[in-house]
């Protein structure tokens, strides 16, 4: 979070902003639900320390482990926490992804990845978008997406 963010965060957080819709407009609208953003992703991993190199390397997460955890950020605050255990979390069919800020720096980081050993798939593009699929240490679908 930028300091300007932080600032206005904290600003907002101290004027008197009604959640619900104005007096004049009660039963015209309906009432404003506070922001909820994302904020983070918990997986149980075979191998800590894979777990560790593979997100630290492709995606830039870093972080400590605090009671056997790694809390790991990217540059934009997402926060992964990785937890050793003998069954690692499986999704099925689910799939978490990775915004990259354009479609050359996803190129580049599959051509990275594929250069060092990763299986990822092709690089799908579509209009406006491109795409490709990687799997991390514990088989989980990972999607690398640029608008």
């Amino acid at each position: 979070m930028t300091d300007v963010e932080a600032l206005l965060r904290a600003a907002g957080d101290a004027l008197a902003v009604p959640l619900g819709p104005l007096p004049d407009l009660v039963g015209r609208l309906p009432a404003r639900r506070p922001r909820v953003d994302l904020d983070h992703l918990h997986l149980l991993v075979r191998d800590l320390d894979a777990s560790a190199s593979f997100y630290g390397q492709w995606f830039g997460l870093e972080g400590d482990v605090i009671d056997g955890t790694l809390f790991a950020r990217n540059a934009e605050g997402f926060l992964l926490c990785l937890t050793p255990a003998s069954q690692p979390t499986r999704l099925g069919d689910a799939h978490f992804g990775f915004t990259m800020p354009s479609v050359d720096t996803l190129r580049m980081l599959r051509d990275a990845m594929v250069a060092s050993g990763v299986k990822a798939s092709d690089v799908n593009v579509g209009p406006g978008h491109a795409s490709f699929h990687v799997r991390d240490p514990d088989d989980n679908d990972i999607e690398v997406f640029a608008e």
